[in-house]
């Protein structure tokens, strides 16, 4: 719908015209014509501007690994920073959503506008919440200004367009530049958060946590949970387990069943069986003490580095490790994947002071049946 004052001064224009007939103020209609012209179209570029004013300028994803940048003019331009590929395209914008159209491509994404202010852009584009899409602001390029700033004459409107110039151009300011560095590593601190919750990049193809569900510290035991359950509990028996027997696949992200999901939120869940052996395959792991644990720290090739504290694990109402006694000398943490077939088993990290394996356990290992019921630790991850 067009802006009522860009109506009125088009209106004006017109009638304006009519009157140019009139040989003996010909001059002076002209004038006005083109005043009113160029009013016009200063109020619709500033109601357009206002209109978007929240959604224009550049937004950077939460993992840092893609920058949107959404233009006055429509277009869409996105960015992976570590590879500097690139994807144009255009945008529209209607109430609650952002429509989104690839270069090349017919399909027309319907991004949700979950929220947006200032600072930061969540964007709903699916069902699912792995489809929720968190940005943050890291530059502000629209107008950002109010159809009221602009006075009904034509002075007023050349003022405005030359307001509009000068921020287009900035004069370099030294002082603006120490804010906006101080304010970017405030941001990339705060960017290594999901949901409240701390994580490392270390690389790999998600990001792990730094702590176990249920602790405060990276070398705090944490929470003990039966594979499939979302709670600690005072005992651990193949009784008293929910999931042992069922045939339930991956639990990876369901709340139901996932305890990094239902504990923590967002876009935690509990790593794959993949995920683990990415883990294995592509860091050194050394068996330390940190603070009162000891446990394995892990050291990508990016020298970034996690630490799995050694936690035992819980039967019945005792904490103990695989060999019977005391934690602190072993630990074991799930992933979500199960053991194939067999029901009363899942894959899970075995830690031992001077080695660690992945895998599902056996016999040799439980020294019973039903791996399923036993508390191990959880180490969320997230995308």
């Amino acid at each position: 719908m067009m802006n009522k004052f860009m109506l009125r001064y088009i209106s004006a224009a017109l009638v304006t015209y009519v009157r140019l007939h009139s040989a003996i103020c010909k001059r002076a209609y002209i004038a006005l014509v083109c005043t009113n012209l160029v009013m016009a179209l200063t109020f619709g570029l500033t109601a357009c501007n206002n209109k978007n004013s929240d959604i224009i300028g550049a937004w950077e994803s939460s993992d840092k690994s893609t920058v949107f940048e959404f233009s006055k003019d429509g277009t869409l331009t996105i960015v992976n920073p570590s590879t500097n590929d690139t994807v144009n395209g255009t945008w529209s914008r209607n109430e609650g959503h952002l429509y989104l159209v690839y270069e090349g491509e017919e399909d027309v994404i319907d991004a949700q506008i979950l929220s947006v202010d200032k600072n930061s852009l969540v964007l709903k584009s699916g069902d699912d919440s792995d489809d929720i899409l968190y940005l943050k602001r890291i530059k502000d390029t629209s107008a950002n200004r109010s159809t009221d700033e602009i006075d009904n004459d034509s002075t007023a409107a050349k003022e405005q367009i030359t307001e509009l110039s000068d921020l287009e151009q900035p004069e370099k300011d030294e002082s603006a530049e120490e804010e906006e560095t101080t304010t970017t590593t405030e941001r990339e601190a705060s960017s290594r958060y999901i949901n409240g919750h701390e994580y490392v990049d270390l690389g790999l193809s998600v990001k792990w946590a730094t702590c176990n569900v249920g602790a405060n510290s990276p070398s705090d035991y944490g929470n003990h949970y039966a594979w499939g359950e979302i709670t600690p509990k005072s005992s651990y028996t193949e009784e008293n387990c929910k999931t042992s027997g069922k045939n339930l696949g991956s639990i990876a992200g369901n709340p139901n069943y996932d305890a990094a999901r239902a504990n923590w939120g967002g876009t935690w869940r509990l790593p794959t069986e993949e995920e683990i052996d990415e883990l294995i395959d592509n860091c050194q792991w050394e068996w330390t003490t940190i603070g009162e644990h000891s446990g394995y720290k892990i050291t990508s090739k990016n020298g970034n580095s996690i630490f799995l504290p050694a936690a035992g694990y819980r039967e019945d109402s005792s904490c103990i490790n695989n060999d019977g006694g005391d934690p602190d000398n072993d630990g074991n943490y799930w992933s979500a994947t199960p053991d194939g077939s067999n029901t009363q088993y899942a894959c899970c990290l075995e830690l031992i002071s001077g080695h660690y394996n992945f895998g599902a356990f056996t016999e040799e290992y439980l020294k019973e049946s039903g791996l399923c019921y036993l508390g191990f630790s959880v180490r969320p991850v997230s995308k």
